[in-house]
């Protein structure tokens, strides 16, 4: 499962993120971390929060622009 959600989150999230996922699915006991959502929240939640501010910074995903579409 772990090279798969690689590629679907490289598609739609980037490098950095594709990694944190891959090494969370690799990792014995981290299975239950909910990367692809926390990315998803980070692109699409506009609600001003400290903590979304950091996982932006941390895992390099935007704030997706009104309207925006991934193709």
């Amino acid at each position: 499962w772990a090279p798969m959600q690689g590629v679907f989150l490289l598609y739609m999230f980037g490098a950095r993120v594709s990694a944190i996922g891959v090494v969370e699915e690799l990792a014995p006991g981290l299975d239950f971390v909910p990367t692809a959502c926390a990315a998803w929240a980070c692109e699409n939640v506009r609600t001003p929060h400290p903590w979304l501010e950091r996982l932006r910074a941390v895992t390099g995903v935007g704030l997706r622009e009104q309207g925006e579409r991934h193709d």
